[in-house]
């Protein structure tokens, strides 16, 4: 027999705050005890994880023809109390299917009961199987299982031969226990199975008309549209339910979606999200009382098998993420009644429960969307992503952005943050430089480790020490170089967060390369890892002291050969570009430069192929960073330098070396923006470029005929900026400056900037004022 594996330790532990009604069951097959896989360690493993996941109820069966062998004669095999019995000692409700025919009275278990005998002896059963389990718990019981196909109904379905079982089945149990629910019906879908066949909706039609709904208490029925959202489906098929059945209670017994590899089949994450949606759907239909999903396990290891992959755990118990979905949402939601919810371009917010505490669920039907919601108050939630993250937010007014993807996100509300909690002010910096604005807030880490992040209105903020000024959002500005300290105050607790305040710069070195101890490495496809980095003092060498990296791989037809340096360098202020020299070796290599923002994203950019080192000597290599866009938030850290080796038109299986230097790591710094003075007067009092049009760039001071400067004399700091457009007004070059009160020289070297023979547009900005002119430059 198959041993039991320690299954608490394949899943998420999973907390329940409120006991729930079974409106949440799954199908097992306990009663298949001639299975191999079917004993009691194999029960007790799933009805552990059936619990762990907070499902209330299991749908099974015990087959007739396994209970009465001998006519007359009843015996239950020791598995079907055990299973019974293990799952109420649980808190875990049982459906009990009382099916099919038995061999005794009939051709076979799948045939049509149609004689008077028949139905008499099916009575009986069902009333020895009432009599036995009722006083242990178990008051949901279904009449046969989908006889409306001919698999389980043979030769021909046929609704009123199912209406006189209903007629001589309901009176008998009931008079065992009147509080049982007996459901009727439980229909297939019935698409796609071999005719003849009854769609599920005109077979329970033909069953209310011949007047069996009289025998039952709610009706079921089952539904698989593997092809189809939830969302598409569902309530539309409640509705047409209802226009049969009237106000008789619903039971869903049987939905699923098989993660094979053949259609129809679905992907075992699109598995996980539609079963999510159907509950939080199903939760908003009053008239459904309970949906069973099917099923809990795979029935065998067969990938090409829609049988053996509807469960949520595989056959081997190992968890699919459906049965981490089910366990959050069960989680989240606890036993909180449906209260409301909105829809919008696929868009929906289900919100469940009343008071204080209230639970919101959010998904999108196809896509992504993020979409302003307003939770109506200040509160702390606690956000269980279906894919496993939890965080928790202090929000102040109420309104938020709420990311809404095919995945259900779950915002619990709770009065207070979980005890104990760290704060701290983020983010995390050394060094700005002036002028330079920070967005503080405050996060931190619960004791179980999940992330904290407060609203920053709701934090006392202020400046204790230096000059720097913030405001009541955590903005902050720069204001001249010093130490300076940020001080928050929330929940009567102050944390504090100390940083030096450094002159602005156009080019700050990082990394000069007097040793390689910052750097760690890593390597692919190399062939050599040891003294692959090295430290060198050498004669060609500007200044002395650089890197060196050499490498040894063989060629195999595609250029994956790489050198990891992995490091951590803060980026101060907010860089537009990272350059290094490089000394080639005549081969075409190129560097990755991988980052990390403010929020912990990683952003990577390879160097141009404009920039491709192959050459003997050095050469600058730059990448731009400031083409992230707005999603990309300093202050960042330089988290990798990749080095590719690349060999073109190598020769396959041969092996290649060679060596360069890295030398000069340092950051370009881009727009500072918002540079506000205070003074006398905002005009500026005097501005001269050194050599009139038509060709400002003259002879400079030995720099040859390429360069020029620009004089400006104010009366206080300011920000300027020098812009250069060609004839078609695209911009050819920016730079910008920090000007101090008094005269400032700025120079502008046509050579550095790549300047071509030709008529130009220049404008200069200091502040609100500018001015502009034309340059034709020659060579």
């Amino acid at each position: 027999m198959k041993k039991a594996i320690l299954f608490f330790l394949l899943f998420f532990p999973f907390s329940f705050a409120q006991e729930s009604a079974a409106f949440y069951s799954v199908q097992t097959h306990f009663g298949q005890i001639y299975r191999a896989d079917i004993d009691s360690a194999a029960i007790d493993t799933m009805l552990n994880g059936i619990r762990s996941a907070g499902i209330k109820m299991i749908r099974d069966e015990c087959y007739w023809s396994l209970i009465e062998t001998t006519r007359g004669v009843y015996s239950f095999h020791p598995l079907f109390d055990y299973y019974i019995n293990s799952a109420k000692q649980r808190g875990i409700d049982v459906l009990l299917i009382l099916n099919y025919n038995n061999p005794l009275y009939a051709p076979h278990a799948g045939s049509a009961v149609t004689t008077d005998s028949n139905r008499a002896a099916f009575t009986e059963y069902c009333r020895r199987v009432v009599e036995r389990y009722a006083p242990q718990g178990v008051k949901y019981y279904e009449i046969w299982n989908e006889p409306n196909i001919p698999m389980f109904w043979d030769p021909a379905p046929n609704a009123q031969q199912y209406k006189l079982l209903l007629q001589s089945v309901y009176p008998v149990i009931k008079s065992v226990d009147t509080t049982i629910t007996v459901m009727g019906c439980a229909t297939s879908p019935a698409e796609g199975n071999p005719a003849p066949y009854i769609s599920w909706l005109s077979f329970i039609t033909q069953v209310f008309n011949a007047g069996g709904g009289a025998f039952m208490d709610a009706v079921s029925f089952h539904q698989y549209r593997v092809d189809k959202a939830p969302e598409t489906y569902l309530q539309n098929d409640v509705n047409s339910l209802k226009a049969v059945t009237g106000s008789k209670p619903i039971y869903l017994t049987e939905i699923g979606y098989p993660t094979s590899s053949v259609w129809p089949n679905v992907s075992q994450a699109k598995q996980a999200e539609y079963l999510a949606r159907v509950y939080l759907l199903g939760r908003r239909i009053p008239e459904l009382k309970m949906i069973s999903w099917y099923d809990y396990k795979n029935d065998g290891e067969d990938p090409a098998n829609n049988e053996h992959n509807f469960g949520i755990v595989d056959f081997t118990y190992a968890p699919k993420p459906a049965y981490n979905y089910y366990g959050i949402m069960r989680s989240a939601l606890g036993d909180r009644p449906y209260s409301s919810s909105t829809s919008n371009s696929g868009a929906h917010s289900f919100v469940f429960g009343a008071g204080s505490e209230p639970v919101w669920a959010f998904w999108h039907e196809s896509g992504e969307a993020n979409l302003i919601y307003n939770f109506g108050a200040a509160r702390v939630l606690n956000v269980k992503q279906s894919t496993g993250q939890e965080y928790y937010i202090h929000d102040k007014d109420g309104a938020m952005t709420v990311r809404y993807t095919t995945s259900p996100a779950y915002y619990c509300s709770q009065p207070l943050l979980p005890a104990n909690t760290y704060l701290e002010i983020t983010p995390i910096i050394n060094t700005v430089i002036v002028n330079q604005k920070i967005n503080f807030s405050m996060r931190g880490l619960t004791p179980e480790g999940k992330t904290v992040f407060i609203d920053s209105s709701l934090v006392q903020w202020s400046v204790t020490t230096g000059n720097g000024e913030i405001d009541s959002l955590g903005r902050f500005r720069a204001l001249s170089p010093g130490l300076c300290r940020v001080e928050g105050t929330y929940n009567f607790t102050q944390y504090s967060h100390i940083f030096t305040i450094e002159p602005a710069y156009t080019y700050l070195e990082i990394e000069p390369f007097n040793s390689v101890t910052q750097f760690t490495p890593s390597f692919f496809n190399m062939l050599d890892t040891i003294d692959v980095l090295k430290f060198i003092d050498s004669s060609y060498t500007t200044p002395p002291g650089s890197m060196e990296i050499k490498y040894r791989f063989r060629y195999q037809g595609i250029d994956k050969h790489r050198v990891y340096l992995d490091c951590n360098y803060p980026l101060t202020g907010e860089p537009d570009s990272i350059l290094i020299d490089v000394y080639g070796n005549g081969n075409g290599h190129v560097f990755n430069f991988m980052l990390e923002d403010a929020d912990g994203q990683v952003f990577s950019v390879n160097s141009a192929s404009s920039a491709l080192i192959n050459q003997y000597g050095w050469k600058t290599v730059k990448v731009a960073i400031n083409k992230f866009g707005t999603s990309f938030n300093h202050p960042a850290k330089l988290k990798r330098l990749t080095f590719f080796a690349v060999k073109t038109g190598g020769i396959v299986d041969s092996v290649y070396s060679g060596k360069i230097l890295l030398d000069n790591l340092r950051i370009h710094n881009g727009i500072i923006s918002g540079f506000e003075s205070s003074g006398e007067s905002s005009r500026f009092n005097r501005i001269a470029v050194s050599n009139p049009y038509p060709n400002p760039f003259g002879k400079f001071r030995g720099k040859g005929n390429n360069s020029t400067e620009i004089r400006i004399a104010d009366s206080q700091p300011s920000f300027s900026s020098i812009s250069l457009y060609n004839v078609t007004g695209s911009l050819i070059h920016r730079k910008e400056f920090i000007t101090q009160a008094g005269t400032n020289i700025l120079r502008i070297d046509a050579d550095e900037i790549n300047l071509s023979s030709g008529f130009y547009l220049y404008r200069i900005n200091i502040r609100d004022e500018s001015f502009a002119g034309k340059i034709i430059y020659i060579k």
